[in-house]
């Protein structure tokens, strides 16, 4: 499994990705990608929403976690990154920082927003979405 270390606001998230799998990972939380699923850990709340017509949908879910503190291990830690599977950008802006994920056509998400306590995520609209909730972890299906 490849890694790479992503810092935002003095601290660090790993994100691990093989094949059609994508893992971001923090202190205490994590989020995994694969192409047609997504599997988020330490979640409170989720809301799910059409938005341009009917043409996306938006799904916001509200976690609590920390990201890793940075280390001067081997790792090289970078603010953006590309891959074949996803590209991953940090943007600051004056109210916050946040990180963006866009993954490539394998997969059936489109994008992922993730801030300090939410994780926006954008899936084609013509795609039914199931969510299940197992204590603190939430499973996104998209079909």
């Amino acid at each position: 499994m490849k890694s790479i270390v992503i810092k935002l606001d003095g601290k660090c998230a790993e994100i691990q990705y093989i094949d059609d799998l994508v893992r971001l990972i923090g202190e205490d939380f994590s989020f995994e990608f694969t192409q047609r699923s997504i599997v988020l850990s330490n979640v409170s709340s989720v809301e799910m929403y059409l938005i341009r017509g009917g043409r996306k949908r938006a799904i916001y879910a509200k976690y609590s976690g920390r990201y890793l503190p940075c280390s001067t291990r081997r790792e090289v830690i970078r603010e953006e990154a590309s891959t074949p599977l996803f590209t991953v950008r940090v943007t600051k802006c004056g109210v916050d920082s946040y990180l963006t994920i866009i993954f490539s056509g394998l997969f059936l998400i489109d994008y992922a927003i993730i801030s300090r306590d939410t994780i926006g995520l954008v899936v084609p609209g013509k795609r039914d979405v199931y969510i299940e909730r197992t204590g603190d972890s939430l499973a996104i299906y998209i079909v």
